[in-house]
């Protein structure tokens, strides 16, 4: 990296729920960092804000942003408030500092710790200090731990309320009278449609605010930026508010505590926006929809395992390969030829299997004459091989009289060579044929075999009841498809027999 010009200097300011507003405000940061670049003729390009996130880890989008921007050299120096600010763990902050910063030549300036990089390296008492931020963010922790599992069996721990609730001036929820109505609505409508994403749509197609930004537009969630996304309601929206017990008038305090099962629940703390018999009703649809959901989901890695290879493309001849459109719609996709077919390709096989396996099971012998007819072509080699052997028998016969003819003076020495070639030529064709129909009667045998081996695999599964799909692979070798206007086309079944 360049050396520091003092021109590309970014400014982190963080603050945390738990920290003091006033002391360590955002816009205080801002100020403070301002008129200390003006002080010290430093050119301020770029500020970074994380609000709402907590000093002890560092997996925050603008800190991560602003680390980006480091290595790609748009800023070469950070100022912070305090060293706190940046991070308030002792291993973190070092390693940033000295494997990072220093070695990269990027300038660090703590104002108030009146630490800066370009001056000093990180010497005992900046370790000192470090180790402070450690153990002052580790007491907290705990002291607040402490506090709030006291405190959580008397009162309840929501500081600034949530969506369909405000706090009056003693403190105390009440609804709120602007989206009590949403929440009530939102689960009446989730009992009739079953569907968060429907849900969210009505209210999209509405323009009803989203959570977030009715909090933003009364000044609750200072530091956000705006963004399209905040301003549409999805999925996630919905179940977060149908996951909330509180709508029934209950305080749960302690959510967020690692130990399973240690929530505290103060019932009737507040006004109650829905029965709880209304909340039941519905954690029990969300918990049915999430099985038949579990139950898609193994249904669908069962046909990427089964059906692996066996669908196949009349124009390029690839395969089909298997793709789940979130987890709940199933498709074959030809990559080559832009081609989707529908996961309902299975239940038309499996009722062209349960045709054949009804036509096979009715008439055994009937079966059996039809496959050896399709795959044999008709021919029948017994009657075959009998005219090729009658004929056999016949040109032999003709080559006896031609010789007794010869040798009686009836013919000539050449018109005698020249018969007896085509007679023997004839004997010879003859034999050829009639190796070619052994072959053939082999053929035929294996063919019985295979027929009658799948007519008893067509009992068993008659017998076996087994599922489609178990079906389908026990008749079917692969299946080769093609659309016509968003209709399926079957265009040959190759059979196992």
């Amino acid at each position: 990296m360049s050396l520091i010009t003092n021109k590309n200097v970014g400014a982190y300011v963080r603050l945390s729920m738990d920290d003091p507003l006033q002391a360590t405000s955002i816009e205080n940061q801002i100020q403070l960092i301002t008129e200390y670049c003006k002080a010290n003729q430093l050119v301020l390009s770029k500020i970074y804000s994380d609000y709402g996130y907590t000093g002890r880890n560092f997996d925050r989008p603008e800190f991560k942003k602003m680390l980006l921007d480091l290595k790609e050299g748009i800023i070469d120096c950070i100022v912070v408030k305090d060293i706190s600010r940046f991070g308030r763990t002792l291993l973190g902050v070092g390693r940033y500092i000295e494997e990072f910063f220093i070695p990269q030549n990027i300038r660090f300036i703590s104002i108030t710790d009146n630490f800066d990089t370009k001056n000093q390296q990180v010497d005992e008492s900046t370790v000192i200090k470090l180790f402070l931020n450690d153990y002052y963010v580790k007491e907290c922790s705990k002291k607040l731990k402490q506090t709030f599992t006291r405190q959580s069996k008397v009162k309840s721990l929501n500081k600034g309320g949530f969506y369909g609730y405000v706090k009056d001036e003693t403190g105390k929820l009440v609804p709120d009278p602007m989206t009590s109505p949403i929440v009530k609505r939102i689960f009446e409508s989730y009992i009739s449609e079953k569907s968060a994403s429907k849900v969210a749509e009505v209210l999209n197609d509405e323009k009803i605010m989203t959570p977030m930004v009715y909090r933003m537009s009364r000044g609750l969630s200072q530091g956000r930026k705006l963004d399209s996304s905040l301003y549409i309601w999805n999925k996630e929206n919905i179940l977060d508010i149908l996951k909330r017990y509180e709508y029934t008038g209950a305080a749960v305090n302690m959510k967020r505590t690692y130990e399973k099962g240690k929530e505290v629940i103060l019932e009737q703390n507040h006004e109650p926006l829905i029965s709880k018999e209304l909340f039941e009703e519905v954690k029990q649809i969300r918990k049915s929809l999430n099985k038949k959901l579990k139950k898609i989901s193994s249904q669908a890695y069962s046909l990427q395992e089964h059906f692996s290879k066996f669908f196949y493309c009349p124009i390029c001849g690839h395969t089909y390969s298997f793709q789940a459109d979130r987890g709940t719609r199933f498709y074959y996709v030809d990559r080559h030829c832009k081609v989707r077919i529908k996961s309902s390709i299975h239940q038309i096989l499996y009722q062209i299997c349960l045709l054949a396996i009804h036509k096979a099971s009715l008439n055994s012998d009937a079966f059996i004459l039809k496959v050896k007819e399709q795959v044999l072509d008709g021919k029948r080699y017994k009657t075959v091989l009998e005219e090729l052997e009658d004929n056999q028998r016949k040109t032999e016969y003709q080559i006896q009289q031609l010789f007794e003819s010869y040798a009686l003076g009836n013919l000539t020495k050449e018109a005698y060579e020249v018969n007896l070639q085509i007679l023997k030529d004839r004997n010879s064709s003859l034999t050829e044929q009639k190796s070619e129909m052994v072959l053939y009667k082999n053929k035929e045998e294996e063919v019985h075999h295979k027929a009658v081996s799948f007519l008893n695999q067509v009992f068993n599964l008659q017998i076996k009841k087994l599922s489609p799909v178990t079906v389908i692979k026990s008749l079917m070798e692969k299946v080769i498809l093609s659309t016509d206007n968003s209709e399926i086309i079957i265009d040959e079944i190759v059979y196992k027999f």
